[in-house]
């Protein structure tokens, strides 16, 4: 998931909306500062069904299970792109 601001400052301050640009540039910061800035890191009980990502994005399964996967990789970007399980737990 890529940092882009053009389109998501409003033209009135709006408190929600800036405590969300500033989480997402605080994200965006962290992983340049790791040498990984166009990975996103997440967690979730599955792979992400929604929004945009790119290649090498990955989320950790908050959920797991035996047999099952420790986190989900996006192996092609896109909407949601397409994602694979890896780390299976045995």
């Amino acid at each position: 998931m890529r940092l882009a601001l053009k389109d998501r400052i409003p033209r009135e301050y709006n408190p929600q909306i800036m405590v969300e640009l500033f989480q997402l540039l605080q994200d965006q910061l962290n992983r340049l500062s790791e040498g990984n800035a166009s990975a996103y890191h997440g967690a979730a009980t599955a792979a992400p069904t929604n929004g945009t990502w790119v290649r090498g994005d990955w989320v950790k399964n908050i959920a797991p299970s035996s047999a099952g996967y420790f986190g989900f990789v996006c192996t092609v970007a896109g909407t949601p792109g397409t994602w694979k399980g890896f780390g299976v737990i045995v």
